[in-house]
């Protein structure tokens, strides 16, 4: 590459999952290959945490592929990659599309899903991603004049991994979560962190979902679950995923405030290397805290975490998590509302539509043509995607990143 020349290197992550895997000396995240669970967790009794809900497939039987929560009287909240699919390659952002509401419903108010009724059953209307919400790291490199490589980071994999969705009906009988505001959520953050200890975890913050119960990610719960985590300060979170990185892939920096990381709080079995943790299936679900006045409220969107093996439940490698405080004010401002378009996408998606070539009829990843009809396909085109991608994660080998 020449003086003054600029090559954007893309680090992925893309889909429900998230992984992270090491590449000749660099690794890669991609969002397909994360999906979090409970493991080591306990039921949620009947009739509690009724705000819980999951976001189903209808094309594939209404099966259920992630959690959220209700957060009023039509909307709930979850993880952007639940909703945003790639239909190609995970560093092409041209090959992303955010699903349609028509291919989507909501389930809510029970906790068991085989018992799972008519009248718990939603219809979306409305798909809003947060508009900075990116699937996968961005990294500009450049030349000095000297010929010095300058690596500087865009933004990292998973950035603003929240979205909301809206249904043609209000939810019954069903009480919306509490969420922690930006002044609660530094209160929560500062608390948090003065109570960790690498050898006296503290129980302290919480995760509830539908996922995975074992530490290898393959045994679904029906039945929803909660486990209570060891909150992670940042500065500690940064330094076990980004240390020895040149650039930073998943935290910028010790003082990001868009993520929460969390860490088993206990062993599964005594002389083990496995805690309880969230993973496959639980993306999308809360991560709840105690606030100021002793309210349970939620601080966190299951996101993501980088596995090997085990999948989920190292007592090592941190899970993250979106922090709702920092996203409090863009979230209120939908509530109330009835957006004029049936889909928001993020704006990696829209810059891709606006940098592909107009005019061009051959099959290339610039072709205006080729992406339109990727992200309006048919149905059993988005089908084979769909079912591709749900194979890909839920059998997902130990050298694969979880979401």
């Amino acid at each position: 590459m020449g003086k003054g020349d600029s090559a954007f290197i893309r680090k992925a992550i893309s889909g429900s999952l998230l992984s992270m895997c090491c590449l000749v000396g660099a690794f890669s995240i991609h969002a397909s290959e994360i999906t979090p669970y409970v493991v080591g967790g306990t039921d949620v009794p009947v009739g509690e945490q009724n705000w819980m809900a999951t976001i189903r497939v209808s094309e594939l039987n209404d099966m259920p592929i992630c959690g959220a929560t209700v957060i009023n009287e039509n909307w709930i909240l979850t993880a952007a990659h639940c909703v945003v699919m790639s239909s190609g390659s995970s560093i092409d952002a041209g090959s992303y599309f955010v699903l349609k509401p028509s291919r989507i419903s909501i389930s809510a108010g029970i906790n068991d899903l085989t018992l799972t009724d008519i009248e718990h059953f939603y219809s979306v209307s409305h798909v809003v991603v947060h508009p900075d919400y990116t699937p996968f790291a961005f990294h500009d490199t450049s030349y000095e004049s000297d010929g010095t490589k300058v690596t500087e980071l865009v933004h990292t994999a998973l950035d603003s991994d929240l979205a909301l969705l809206r249904v043609n009906r209000v939810f019954s009988d069903i009480t919306p979560v509490e969420l922690a505001n930006a002044p609660s959520a530094d209160e929560i953050d500062a608390r948090l962190s003065a109570q960790w200890q690498e050898h006296s975890r503290p129980n302290n913050i919480k995760v509830s979902g539908w996922g995975a119960t074992n530490s290898e990610g393959t045994e679904q719960s029906n039945v929803l679950k909660e486990t209570t985590l060891s909150f992670l300060p940042m500065y500690e979170c940064y330094e076990r995923l980004e240390n020895g990185n040149d650039t930073p892939f998943i935290i910028d920096t010790p003082f990001n405030k868009t993520k929460v990381c969390t860490l088993p709080s206990e062993l599964l079995e005594v002389g083990g290397s496995v805690g309880n943790d969230s993973c496959k299936g639980d993306s999308g679900g809360p991560l709840r805290a105690l606030n100021s006045n002793n309210a349970w409220v939620q601080h966190g969107i299951v996101s993501g975490s980088p596995v090997g093996s085990p999948v989920c439940g190292s007592i090592n490698r941190p899970t993250f998590y979106t922090r709702v405080g920092t996203y409090f004010d863009w979230i209120q401002s939908y509530m109330g509302t009835v957006p004029n378009d049936s889909i928001q996408e993020p704006n990696f998606i829209k810059d891709s539509r606006k940098q592909c070539l107009n005019g061009v009829d051959s099959i290339s990843p610039n072709n205006c043509n080729l992406i339109e009809h990727e992200d309006n396909g048919g149905t059993s085109s988005w089908l084979s995607l769909l079912l591709l991608a749900l194979i890909t994660a839920f059998r997902r080998n130990a050298n694969r990143v979880k979401c």
